[in-house]
């Protein structure tokens, strides 16, 4: 039976409804949890009444606040210079062509696909061997040499998609290079930065492999890390574990509300060719 365009637009948007709601029941019930009280925390029905004492309970601890600092410094960070790093090897990639090109851009994709569990081992061996074991440096350098293979990867199809001739333009009235990048591309190509960097941030934000591999005291523990323990040092009560991801995710879904726009431009203009 063939099906008229207006039945194949209702399956279609009917599948997209479903999937939407697969994906947004998780952060809705772990929502609700957050504000429902300890004793209607697994309740399998809507919360009778809602609550603040969780996040009063998370927010009075000393250490929260830390956690949060310590997570936005490393996001931030890493953000900065993935992105400083990413965005130049990036334009050397769309801009320049030589005798292994194509493998040395092979190279650069194939460790973003690395899944970071392979070298966990070597890695925690080698920051203890530099010294950097639990500090902010030691846990800094692996987020940002693993993403800056995916900052380079989306910079690059993004600067191919600008004219050559703006920065020729630029060339002629006197910039040099350099000037001519600095001036013309890169305020050009902030979509392209700004769909790069939200990412990296989100990754890092949630960041807890290397966190749990890299750090071992209070000083330098990330806020997802943080969340885990507190489940041990409360004794698995899910309401205060809820009511601390909340919080944690509420910085993020921030960032997306405001940047969701960027992102999908960039992405999509670096997508074409890269």
């Amino acid at each position: 039976m063939k099906l008229s365009k207006w039945q194949k637009r209702g399956l279609r948007f009917l599948f997209m409804t479903i999937v939407t709601a697969l994906m947004l029941f998780p952060i809705v019930w772990i929502t609700l949890t957050a504000f429902r009280p300890a004793a209607d925390a697994f309740s399998p029905t809507l919360p009778s009444g809602l609550t603040l004492a969780n996040f009063e309970a998370i927010l009075r601890g000393d250490d929260y606040a830390r956690y949060t600092a310590n997570s936005l410094w490393v996001a931030g960070w890493s953000t900065i210079l993935s992105l400083a790093v990413g965005g130049l090897a990036g334009y050397a990639f769309a801009r320049y062509s030589y005798r292994g090109f194509g493998l040395l851009f092979g190279l650069v994709f194939l460790l973003r696909t690395l899944p970071p569990i392979t070298v966990v081992i070597p890695l925690f061996f080698l920051i203890k061997f530099l010294g950097l074991y639990d500090t902010f440096t030691g846990l800094l350098l692996p987020y940002v040499a693993i993403h800056v293979a995916f900052a380079t990867w989306i910079m690059r199809g993004f600067f191919e998609q600008i004219p050559r001739e703006l920065e020729e333009a630029a060339r002629i009235d006197g910039c040099s290079a350099w000037g001519a990048f600095l001036r013309v591309i890169v305020p050009v190509s902030y979509p392209g930065f700004i769909a790069a960097g939200t990412l990296v941030f989100l990754y890092d934000w949630n960041a807890f492999l290397f966190a749990v591999i890299l750090t071992g005291t209070e000083r330098t523990k990330l806020l997802p890390l943080a969340i885990a323990q507190k489940a041990q040092e409360f004794g698995l009560q899910w309401e205060l574990m809820t009511a601390a991801a909340v919080l944690a995710m509420a910085p993020a879904f921030v960032i997306v509300l405001v940047a969701q726009k960027y992102i999908v431009r960039g992405l999509t203009l670096g997508a074409v060719k890269g």
